[in-house]
């Protein structure tokens, strides 16, 4: 059996389509074509999911591509552009408990059906991550129906996700039907090892995506895959673990560097930094902090870190080159002219990227490489940021 490894960037968001906005937050210079035909394959990227493929705008956009032959659909689900680039069709959405899930589709049938089920319980079906007026049973059914991958997203952080805005459990909500889901997204402030503190994690396969709202950051985080072809079953079978296929290793962010790593206080500013869990302001006593995803987790685990007998993939740090000290505007595009972001990060020989890049450019490729650095960390809503020696 012929197997082929893929870098996958499973969560993109679209700021407008048509000249309409799409995800509100986002850059109005993203667009589909923009992350097809650019963005993607300049980070070396071969599969992009775009969560926002069920809004009406971006829909019809994705018919007009395949009308135009810019698009096919595969046999096996998802849908191959003309410069080998493969979407994945998904949809963020907001359940009726306040948190938010990606339903992963694979193909044009199954995204009609899916906007059948969602488009008369929201308020606007042009918009991203919109609240359904449905539960989250209701939803992970309606998905199943239509042959999809179910994945809490950005599962542990205070603003939407599950684990984090919550239940400290799937089957709160879920009951006996919480081990049917196969997979969660990490986010960009939990790791694997976070993760893992959490029992029930043991049934879940972890995958980490770049929820990107602009160009630069689409592919920051990633995952490396093995899979059978490069479409939707060959994922399928890679992110939920029934194989043949696999997770070869996750790309992401230092849970320092997240902005939500630890709970901070939007009264006077503090940054929790005691290792216990804090639930309330360690400075002034303010109980309406923003919850750090640290925090919440050792509030809600049920095991001492490195217990789990559950052997997963590598996780690796990583962050995107144009926030690399060393890396300047000139470097970066020296750098980009011959090579994708990806094979910069992870191929190039260091001498390689000296000759073209000079010095420092080449010492922080390598000290990102090595994990030779030191970290300022992120909170309140502020990223953490790298320090070289």
């Amino acid at each position: 059996m012929n197997m082929q490894k893929i870098y996958a960037d499973l969560h993109i968001h679209i700021g407008s389509s048509r000249g309409q906005a799409v995800k509100v937050t986002a850059s109005r210079d993203l667009t589909l074509e923009q992350v097809l035909f650019r963005d993607a394959p300049a980070v070396g990227l071969q599969v992009a999911g775009v969560v926002d493929a069920a809004c009406a705008g971006v829909f019809s956009e994705i018919e007009e591509l395949i009308e135009n032959g810019r698009l096919f659909e595969q046999i096996g689900g998802g849908l191959l552009a003309d410069n080998g680039m493969v979407l994945i069709p998904a949809c963020e959405f907001e359940s009726r408990e306040g948190a938010h899930f990606i339903a992963y589709l694979p193909g044009l049938n199954a995204l009609r059906q899916w906007q059948g089920f969602i488009h008369p319980r929201l308020s606007n079906s042009r918009l991203s991550t919109q609240r359904v007026r449905t539960g989250l049973k209701d939803a992970f059914h309606a998905c199943s129906d239509c042959g999809g991958i179910f994945c809490p997203a950005h599962a542990f952080t205070p603003h939407k996700g599950y684990y984090g805005a919550v239940a400290p459990s799937l089957a709160d909500c879920l009951g006996s039907e919480a081990g049917d889901i196969k997979v969660v997204e990490l986010g960009l402030s939990a790791d694997t090892r976070l993760a893992s503190r959490i029992a029930e994690t043991d049934q879940l396969m972890f995958i980490s995506n770049s929820d990107a709202h602009s160009s630069k950051n689409v592919g920051r985080e990633f995952n490396l895959l093995e899979v059978e072809c490069a479409d939707f079953e060959g994922l399928r079978k890679a992110i939920t673990g029934q194989g043949p296929g696999r997770i070869v290793a996750n790309y992401g962010f230092n849970p320092l560097l997240g902005k939500y790593h630890r709970t901070s206080c939007p009264e006077c500013g503090t940054i929790c930094t005691e290792a216990e869990a804090a639930d309330c302001c360690v400075s002034c006593g303010n109980i309406k902090v923003v919850m750090g995803v640290y925090d919440r987790i050792l509030m809600i685990a049920d095991r001492d870190a490195d217990s789990s007998a559950v052997i997963r993939p590598p996780y690796r740090y990583r962050v995107p080159l144009h926030e690399l000290p060393g890396i300047g505007p000139k470097a970066l595009r020296a750098l980009l002219a011959e090579h994708q972001a990806l094979q910069v990060m992870e191929e190039l020989a260091i001498g390689e990227i000296e000759a073209i890049a000079g010095a420092r450019a080449a010492a922080g490729v390598a000290a990102l490489r090595a994990g030779s650095y030191r970290i300022e960390a992120g909170g309140g809503g502020k990223y953490g940021r790298i320090k070289l020696d």
